[in-house]
């Protein structure tokens, strides 16, 4: 179902998304599922209403693991 996502990583202008209720979210936490989208859609702002904070795109982005 995440492969899904990966689509919308094509459109550069996409910035703000809206998963609320969406099955993808089913048996994750809110900040997985937020780290997960960012993974898949990086070019993101915000995320179901919250401004996507700089900690997230590191988790996303790979950065802080290990840390």
């Amino acid at each position: 179902m995440w492969s899904e996502l990966d689509k919308l990583a094509g459109l550069p202008n996409l910035r703000d998304v809206l998963f609320i209720g969406n099955p993808i979210y089913d048996d994750m936490s809110r900040e997985a599922a937020r780290i997960e989208v960012l993974r898949r859609i990086p070019q993101v702002a915000k995320i179901d209403g919250d401004m996507v904070k700089p900690a997230e795109r590191e988790l996303a982005s790979g950065v802080a693991e290990g840390s």
